[in-house]
């Protein structure tokens, strides 16, 4: 039966490679086929049953070909998701490099537009949620029928997965919620006064804020992000230079950055679009983590323990590295800034790190009652509208999570960036310990990154029972 294991296993690293490859193209804005994705699908969910009817361990691969059945039978629900997006969540009578400002290039244009421009935009991206709805709704009426039938749903696989209970997780998100939010809303305040002139509104969500938060400091950043993460990542003992990367800024390319891992080791891809150029260098060196992590992997290990990973655990190199741009010594003694210029650009960040705190903490408690509570998705509306008034204080429509690029189209996930941003920070005290403050000039911090790294689902990384929050939120 083992060697039958390892055979199945073999195929199924094909038949992702294959379908990963061609998500990207259409993520990035290429030429895709729709016939092609819809085949491959097909073929993973035959797959995957094949293995259901034959194994039932390891536990990993049990649980991910439940996954892989959900995801191979709402493809077309998303699909036609993306294209809804594309095609209705638009706004004619306002531009944007001569297009009418589309979902897919909302954030470029939110950094750049007037307040009148973006409240014109933002109200009526929401009014046309009502399009996409029904899509969103099938997704996830899907993916709970299929689950159920294993007796299991998203948010028990996503627990298990993380080793971690459901009430653990929620006095995680409280503790980080209010440690956070007070903190928050004060410079919440300041900034909006600062750069706009008045108090916060309900359009200055954190995509937009991230971006213009570092405005006035923008001519001050003589960095080549790209160049710098790469330079980084090789002193480090890594080798970058295999990573693919995607900028260029097409029509119909997925607004977020994201990395993709085709093939472990091989053929890792990372994909962004430029906003502000300080905000683009967190998200390249967020990308990079990702990316570094991904061409660590050992090659020889079993295809569950190469792709089969939480995705806390992989949450966490992304952002253990982005965390270097709030690393005073590192923007001073690497970046070669000035230090009062360091010092503000950390504050700037430490800012944009509250505003995700809270943010995601609202989006995990929506995702958390979605499916204890079943929740239709006017129920998920006037669920999120309390949450982010609670953790953000802002009245913001509650279909906004309808837009958001990962709520509707992820049975979980946002807990996530909250478990690896406490997680990254502990592997970064750790660093420090034994490094010295000025780690990642010494290559045997990179040795003890690719260690954790290299064992796939098996690093001890991913185990989040044991995250000391209290030494998180310290310093923030």
């Amino acid at each position: 039966m083992q060697n039958g294991l390892a055979a199945w296993e073999q195929t199924a690293e094909q038949l992702h490679v294959k379908l990963s490859d061609e998500y990207f193209k259409l993520e990035t804005g290429l030429a895709y086929s729709k016939a092609k994705i819809s085949s491959l699908e097909r073929l993973s969910r035959q797959h995957a049953e094949l293995f259901l009817q034959n194994f039932s361990a390891p536990r990993k691969l049990y649980l991910d070909c439940i996954a892989t059945i959900a995801k191979a039978k709402t493809h077309n629900s998303l699909l036609r998701l993306h294209e809804l997006r594309k095609e209705k969540i638009c706004v004619k009578k306002i531009k944007f490099n001569n297009a009418p400002v589309c979902w897919t290039s909302w954030r470029t244009f939110a950094a750049q537009a007037s307040d009148y421009e973006r409240k014109t935009v933002f109200d009526s991206f929401i009014n046309k949620v009502k399009f996409i709805t029904p899509e969103i709704t099938k997704y996830f009426d899907v993916s709970r029928k299929i689950y159920s039938k294993y007796d299991i749903n998203p948010l028990q696989v996503y627990l298990e997965d993380h080793n971690i209970s459901a009430e653990t997780l929620r006095d995680i998100l409280c503790k980080l919620g209010n440690g956070t939010k007070d903190k928050f809303k004060t410079e919440f305040r300041k900034y909006t006064k600062k750069f706009l002139g008045r108090t916060p509104q309900y359009y200055d969500d954190f995509y937009f804020m991230r971006n213009i938060v570092f405005k006035d400091l923008e001519e001050g950043f003589h960095v080549d992000a790209k160049q710098s993460v790469l330079k980084s990542l090789l002193e480090l003992g890594f080798n970058p230079h295999i990573i693919k990367v995607d900028s260029v800024d097409r029509a119909q390319k997925f607004p977020s950055p994201f990395c993709s891992f085709v093939k472990i080791p091989d053929d890792i891809r990372v994909s962004y679009k430029m906003e502000n150029p300080l905000n683009t260098a967190i998200a390249l060196y967020h990308e990079f983590g990702h990316a570094a992590h991904a061409i660590t992997i050992n090659p020889q290990l079993p295809y569950h323990k190469k792709y089969v990973l939480s995705e806390g655990l992989t949450e966490t190199f992304s952002i253990f590295l982005e965390n270097l741009l709030s690393d005073e010594n590192y923007l001073v003694q690497v970046l070669e800034l000035p230090q009062n210029y360091a010092q503000e650009l950390v504050k700037r960040i430490r800012f944009t790190e509250h505003y995700a705190i809270v943010f995601y903490v609202a989006n995990s408690f929506l995702k958390i009652d979605q499916w204890e509570k079943n929740l239709t998705a006017k129920q998920m509306n006037e669920a999120y509208a309390q949450y982010l008034k609670e953790w953000t204080g802002l009245d913001v429509p509650g279909q906004y999570w309808q837009l958001h690029h990962i709520l509707p189209e992820s049975l979980m996930y946002v807990p996530s960036y909250l478990l690896a941003m406490a997680r990254a920070h502990e592997i970064t005290e750790l660093l420090k310990k034994e490094c010295g403050k000025w780690w990642w000039a010494n290559k045997r911090a990179g040795d003890e990154l690719r260690t954790v790294m290299m064992q796939g689902a098996d690093s001890k990384v991913g185990d989040f029972q044991t995250l000391d929050i209290d030494s998180y939120l310290r310093p923030l």
